[in-house]
């Protein structure tokens, strides 16, 4: 199975002397509003990448760090429906794709003293505050957490050992992907398995 990965590289390449800024060939451009939560980004480039082993984020991320780039999200509605539309030649090869966000270890460590795998109303991982950690420093979070309603997890597994039935270890999805057949936010294992 091939799973893809988003990434950009942080840097356009501009033309010749040309004020307008262009991405190298196969990648998509964007048009940003420079603001603070994307750290005064203006135009942005972002590359697709489908390969055997990208379910796994350390794979994902190293195959961007091997091109100059790092994992990434769209930021508004219109570059989620562009990144889409290209996707679309992948339809029969991938079942999803891996995007950038983590839930933060100082939440997965929440989750993990919860007896349910909800987190609300807790204001130090809100699902729009500080519950995921990004790569990618120059794109804004906000909409694509907005897609996601909850932080709870898409796959998660609990097992007990025996002699240890009171104590479960549990196991649970904490990195963000987008599932191809519902074209949903998700929260799958970041290893892949």
């Amino acid at each position: 199975m091939l799973l893809l990965i988003l990434f950009l590289l942080s840097v356009t390449v501009p033309f010749g002397f040309s004020l307008e800024k262009k991405c190298p060939e196969g990648m998509l451009h964007f048009k940003r509003t420079p603001t603070a939560k994307n750290n005064y980004t203006s135009d942005w480039c972002v590359f697709y990448f489908a390969m055997p082993r990208m379910d796994d984020r350390d794979y994902a991320r190293s195959v961007c760090g091997h091109y100059g780039g790092s994992l990434t999200i769209p930021e508004n509605q219109q570059e989620f429906d562009a990144i889409k539309k290209v996707l679309k030649i992948y339809e029969n090869a991938t079942e999803g794709y891996i995007i950038d966000g983590e839930i933060s270890p100082h939440c997965k460590a929440k989750y993990a003293r919860e007896d349910h795998l909800i987190i609300k109303g807790k204001k130090d991982c809100d699902i729009l505050g500080n519950a995921f950690v990004f790569d990618d420093a120059n794109t804004d979070p906000t909409f694509i957490l907005k897609q996601y309603p909850s932080l709870t997890p898409t796959q998660y597994t609990e097992e007990r050992l025996e002699g240890y039935e009171k104590m479960p270890l549990k196991r649970m999805g904490s990195c963000l992907s987008i599932i191809q057949e519902d074209w949903s936010l998700h929260l799958s294992y970041c290893d892949g398995n």
